[in-house]
């Protein structure tokens, strides 16, 4: 099955799409253009196999204005939905090229997802325009309450940081920070 060109007449443009095998083994290679006011386009493009109970995609490949991620991830969906992805990038900005708050210029990080709980660790170099890129190392995890953060190593402003965050968004929403 081979599909080329089709819109859903608003964001999203699949450039094209092709899936060989059964439902039991089958294939993929797709290629999309999504677009947003708040992004501009974003190129998705997945190569992959999968059957009835899991994908793993070999390779992704996402780019836009402000910058181009590249990984692998695993999906399975037989008792529960998990997902795992290994993501790096090299220069990528946030939330615009034209007026950037965040400004990485490279990055790997594991994503983990089961359910309500997730999970996301890895290295980082991080800055904005007012502060000097510093790396971090990290280990972050959360669910529908809460979120913490282990920062396990972080060089920013000729010095270091290590230290613990977290925050809820249930109840007071209480906060808290050890550096």
């Amino acid at each position: 099955l081979s599909i080329d060109g089709v819109s859903d007449d608003g964001d999203l443009l699949v450039n094209s799409a092709s899936l060989s095998g059964t439902l039991d083994t089958y294939a993929l290679i797709a290629s999309a253009t999504w677009t947003s006011p708040a992004t501009g386009a974003i190129d998705v493009t997945v190569e992959g196999s999968g059957n009835l109970e899991s994908f793993s995609a070999t390779k992704i490949e996402i780019g836009s204005e402000i910058g181009d991620v590249a990984g692998s991830a695993n999906a399975s969906w037989r008792d529960q939905i998990l997902l795992d992805a290994d993501l790096g990038w090299e220069s990528l900005v946030w939330p615009s090229a034209a007026a950037p708050e965040l400004i990485s210029q490279g990055g790997d990080v594991r994503v983990d997802w089961s359910g309500d709980e997730w999970s996301i660790a890895g290295d980082v170099d991080l800055g904005t325009p007012r502060i000097p890129s510093g790396t971090l190392t990290f280990d972050a995890r959360g669910d529908g309450d809460q979120v913490s953060v282990d920062i396990l190593e972080g060089r920013l402003l000729d010095g270091t940081v290590a230290g613990t965050a977290g925050y809820s968004w249930r109840g007071e929403q209480p906060v808290s920070l050890d550096l």
